[in-house]
């Protein structure tokens, strides 16, 4: 019987280059991802370690310029890796691009769902 589990990935750290403002696109920044990935769980599972290394690849060998992107390239990708994927919410952090605050942007997207 197959059940429903969700894999967490919370404070992946990232040195990365992304953003529009020139500052960003010089030199890498720091970058957090959280991620939860609702999978369809029978005897196989999601190897969180693989995930960890597929997100730090994309944004390591892509210079996105936005957030927006990187999240919806990310998305496909993990849902390429494995079809098992019924829902996930991805959150991408820049904890230093602002001395006031730490910005980012999610998306959530449910695979389960026809459009």
């Amino acid at each position: 019987m197959s059940k429903s589990i969700t894999l967490h990935i919370e404070n992946l750290c990232i040195q990365t280059i992304i953003g529009i403002l020139e500052k960003e696109r010089c030199a890498p920044q720091a970058v957090e991802v959280n991620a939860e990935i609702t999978y369809t769980y029978t005897d196989a599972f999601l190897d969180y370690v693989e995930i960890c290394n597929l997100i730090t690849s994309s944004l390591q060998n892509n210079a996105y310029g936005l957030l927006e992107t990187a999240l919806l390239d990310i998305a496909k990708m993990l849902k390429n890796h494995s079809t098992k994927i019924q829902k996930l919410t991805l959150h991408i952090k820049k904890p230093t691009i602002l001395e006031s605050c730490i910005v980012g942007a999610s998306l959530t997207q449910d695979f389960t769902q026809t459009p």
